[in-house]
């Protein structure tokens, strides 16, 4: 038990991370080839500011381990990179997608993977909470309350591609919440109160003092970036996504999701809906955060239902 309660104070910034995916700079790009076959390419890379922070509460977590069962075997040596889980990973996201290669990422500071996985059919990609594995998936769940894991596997993209002389890709995103369900009960965070472990381990990590909670949330964002992409590889394409863009070799670009946090958190707005508690609730409706995250500078939403695209 006393393992247990120490393990349940140590996840904060864990949770900050999972929540609001600001802790990583994360990025998805799923090429699709005019065949229906294509590539995901995806990138973690958590930034040097949070890495020592990282590193210390793993090796707490080695600590309690080694002290209530007498071995820290379950506990990864390196929490950036597991690359066998890397290749667990390849069926979370669709029926027949595979692992093809991961490296390490460790650059000035930063720590992380990239990972590259195939696929011959996007009918069966899948990305999205439904791609999450059972455990990070219940994480959520515990933390942001029921009302937001309630119907997780539906909030996943999915594609529905049709070959021809003009070949057709759906992109079918998750409805996002619209009706003025009730909100998740949870005061509203204190913008100036911070948890005192949270400070003292920002402090050990060279951060300096901390006082204030929206401080500490700046520091710890700074330089985060999340971004999901879809690039198809062809000619003549034409597509009504609201961002969209092409690259040098002349493919096009769908952006669903892009967060820049240094823009966003340059905001009032931005820095209150970024706020952990404020995304799992803190006093509004899912759908009251949901209508301003797209509007915040930093931030672009796809918020269409479905995205069509043709090209040859």
């Amino acid at each position: 038990m006393r393992f247990m309660s120490k393990l349940k104070a140590i996840p904060l910034i864990f949770t900050a991370c999972m929540l609001t995916a600001g802790c990583v700079k994360n990025t998805v790009l799923i090429k699709v080839r005019s065949d229906g076959s294509g590539t995901i390419l995806v990138t973690r890379q958590f930034a040097k500011q949070i890495v020592p922070l990282l590193e210390k509460q793993m090796s707490q977590m080695k600590m309690y381990q080694q002290q209530a069962v007498g071995t820290a075997s379950s506990i990864p040596d390196n929490i950036f990179f597991d690359e066998e889980s890397l290749k667990n990973e390849a069926g979370n996201y669709g029926n027949g997608v595979t692992f093809d290669r991961a490296k390490p990422y460790d650059r000035d500071g930063a720590k992380g993977s990239v990972a590259l996985y195939s696929f011959t059919d996007i009918n069966n990609v899948h990305f999205g909470m439904k791609s999450m594995n059972p455990s990070d998936k219940a994480m959520i769940g515990t933390h942001a309350g029921k009302n937001f894991g309630k119907d997780a596997d539906e909030r996943s993209f999915g594609f529905k591609f049709s070959k021809g002389p003009i070949n057709t890709l759906t992109i079918n995103i998750p409805s996002y919440p619209t009706t003025q369900t009730a909100p998740i009960s949870k005061p509203k965070p204190d913008s100036k109160a911070i948890d005192p472990q949270l400070a003292m381990m920002m402090m050990a990590a060279g951060y300096g003092p901390v006082t204030s909670r929206e401080e500490a949330m700046q520091k710890l964002f700074q330089g985060m970036t999340m971004s999901f992409v879809i690039e198809v590889e062809g000619a003549d394409v034409k597509t009504d996504a609201t961002y969209a863009y092409k690259t040098n070799k002349g493919n096009q670009r769908i952006v669903l999701l892009e967060m820049n946090m240094d823009i966003i958190m340059a905001t009032e707005k931005g820095r209150e809906l970024m706020d952990p508690d404020a995304i799992t609730g803190g006093g509004q409706s899912q759908a009251e955060i949901f209508s301003q995250l797209k509007d915040i500078p930093g931030m672009k939403l796809e918020t269409k239902q479905k995205v069509v695209t043709t090209f040859k």
